[in-house]
């Protein structure tokens, strides 16, 4: 087996970041369940960024870097984090984080903190900013106007007239929340007025915590990117695109990235622009945008994230990892299943060790996650076609790890 070059990233978080900010990503599950489906999520989740760390302090769960993990990381080429900060319980994180913040450093999270963590200045981003970013509601406020689809707001008491917006026409029906949402959980697609009577049910169970839903028509798009950015007091940075797959409208299943698709020039520039906009308002850190080019080359902008997203490991990894073996593409590659991460690892080494999957996030089962690990990674190719191959013969090779 040839040696393989490391996997530097085009840029890491202790670059990214001020000096003296620590990543602390441990939310609760009351705000993730806004998010994701498992509660187990909340501590495998915390290690998403573990490859792109550089020396910026990580605090994760001591089952996302056991030594089985760290060294199938540097097998791969891969640095994972140098100064990582292990818990095993909620209270642990939170005491961590406090220690932290008691020495003066800034704290960095993905989804609103723990509430035992006081918004008192030790956050680099305050709460209320990062609620009002990312609350749906703002994108009125925060993407000029040619750039938003046929759209309407409505208050939490007005659901009724969700009926009267493009009646016959299909829309997105988006819950407008402060906090945590994304993945898609708080949009719904409906094609026809029944998918907006079930839809309007569903919203009336949540109207306590909205601050309103915003009615948007489902316009055509070819192609539909996640444009992350690094947003600090010395001004923006563009770090990179992935187009975003779906299995339906509104269901995300992955990113891939592909030089022959990528944002055009000025649809960066609309993303810049709304980058400025947070940034003027106090906002640091990492950011991603999603805005999708319809057929006529007209730009719509759907969802701001002020936050990390899932696809920026990917976009920071990506020029790195397919250069070093000569491909073009790199798509995002997951499973979630009930054994322990060794055999399926010992399955997939191979592709680490050729290159041709990245692996970016790594989970050994425990008692919360009821037996099941996470592998998550992105697989390269020269073509979409190769991807796919390789992608059903780590799958076969991971089913097989579960008949042993």
């Amino acid at each position: 087996m040839k040696s393989l070059q490391p996997v530097t990233p085009s840029a890491n978080f202790s670059e990214l970041y001020p000096t003296k900010t620590v990543f602390a990503p441990r939310t609760t599950w009351d705000v993730l369940q806004l998010v994701q489906n498992q509660y187990f999520q909340v501590e495998s989740m915390t290690a998403g960024t573990i490859t792109v760390m550089g020396d910026m302090p990580l605090i994760c769960h001591q089952n996302t870097v056991t030594p089985l993990i760290l060294d199938f990381f540097r097998e791969a080429g891969l640095r994972p984090a140098i100064r990582t900060d292990t818990y095993e319980t909620e209270e642990e994180a939170v005491a961590i984080a406090r220690k932290h913040s008691e020495e003066g450093k800034k704290l960095v999270y993905v989804y609103p903190p723990p509430s035992a963590l006081l918004d008192d200045g030790s956050f680099l981003v305050p709460v209320p900013l990062y609620t009002y970013l990312n609350d749906k509601s703002s994108l009125e406020r925060l993407v000029e106007s040619e750039h938003q689809p046929c759209h309407r707001l409505l208050s939490v008491d007005s659901f009724d007239e969700l009926f009267d917006f493009l009646p016959g026409r299909e829309i997105f029906i988006k819950a407008c929340r402060s906090g945590a949402n994304g993945a898609g959980k708080d949009v719904y697609y409906c094609p026809d007025e029944a998918c907006r009577k079930d839809a309007a049910q569903r919203l009336g169970l949540q109207k306590e915590a909205l601050t309103g839903v915003r009615l948007e028509e489902a316009v055509g798009v070819d192609a539909s990117w996640c444009l992350s950015f690094a947003i600090g007091k010395s001004g923006i940075r563009y770090l990179g695109a992935a187009t975003q797959l779906f299995e339906q409208p509104a269901r995300q299943t992955g990113s891939r990235i592909d030089p022959e698709n990528l944002p055009p020039a000025f649809v960066v520039d609309i993303a810049a622009k709304i980058a400025r906009r947070g940034s003027t308002m106090g906002y640091q850190g990492i950011a991603g945008f999603d805005i999708g080019l319809s057929p006529a080359g007209q730009a719509f902008v759907f969802d701001l994230n002020f936050r990390l997203c899932s696809s920026t490991p990917q976009v920071l990894l990506h020029e790195a990892a397919t250069a070093r073996v000569g491909a073009r593409i790199s798509q995002s590659w997951s499973r979630v299943f009930k054994a322990s991460l060794a055999p399926a690892l010992e399955r997939i080494r191979h592709y680490s060790q050729e290159g041709v999957f990245v692996p970016i996030r790594l989970y050994e089962r425990t008692q919360a996650s009821e037996g099941q690990s996470v592998i998550t990674g992105m697989i390269l190719g020269k073509t979409i076609a190769d991807i796919e191959k390789i992608k059903a013969r780590m799958d076969a090779a991971i089913d097989d790890a579960l008949k042993v």
